[in-house]
């Protein structure tokens, strides 16, 4: 993740075969797909989160209104803050724990120091590649980040945020991007698709 997001992206390996129960990467196409693969999971036991860069706009703090809209027909609620009132929805630092927090987004604030066995990352049209480096797009940066006057500056915070994003889980992982030449990195780079 590091060497990815540094924009010196390496081949991934996934394991040797001798590890019982190795760490998986994946990409998809699809946010839907994503969200159930990752269900499946949850309804088999384990734990289980979708978060997302910050390039949605968060209008509420209830964790019901869809802000997270990567593509048409799928959006979903950002994590609700710790002073709402929502039946079945957790707090904000119940998120990561709590049964009712697979149905809201997670972000880089509150994830951090939290972990789950398998996670989804929705990467934006903020950070994108471009073939050979990152692309950052100030118009899509919906955070305080955004006072960071230097793009290359902010280019590494967008790409330490994602970094905290895609490491949070300890079993494995699933990689969107709204952008199809970032999805296209993650296939020239032996990902496998979902």
């Amino acid at each position: 993740v590091k060497r990815l997001l540094l924009g010196d992206p390496l081949p991934w390996r996934g394991g040797d075969g001798t590890d019982d129960e190795p760490f998986e990467l994946h990409y998809t196409d699809s946010p839907a797909r994503m969200e159930k693969f990752l269900q499946a999971k949850l309804d088999a036991g384990a734990s289980a989160r979708m978060t997302a860069g910050m390039c949605w706009e968060w209008t509420d703090t209830s964790g019901t209104v869809p802000d997270v809209a990567p593509e048409p027909g799928w959006a979903r609620p950002w994590n609700a803050d710790d002073t709402h009132d929502t039946p079945g929805v957790p707090k904000r630092y119940y998120w990561a724990t709590d049964n009712g927090g697979f149905g809201q987004i997670g972000c880089v604030h509150t994830v951090q120091g939290l972990e789950y066995e398998w996670g989804g990352t929705i990467m934006g049209p903020d950070l994108t590649w471009t073939g050979t480096t990152w692309n950052l797009d100030r118009n899509h940066v919906k955070s305080k980040a955004i006072r960071i006057d230097s793009d290359t500056t902010l280019t590494q915070r967008l790409a330490n945020a994602y970094g905290v994003l895609m490491t949070r889980s300890i079993r494995g992982t699933i990689l969107y991007s709204t952008h199809p030449t970032t999805r296209q990195l993650f296939a020239d780079l032996g990902i496998p698709k979902l």
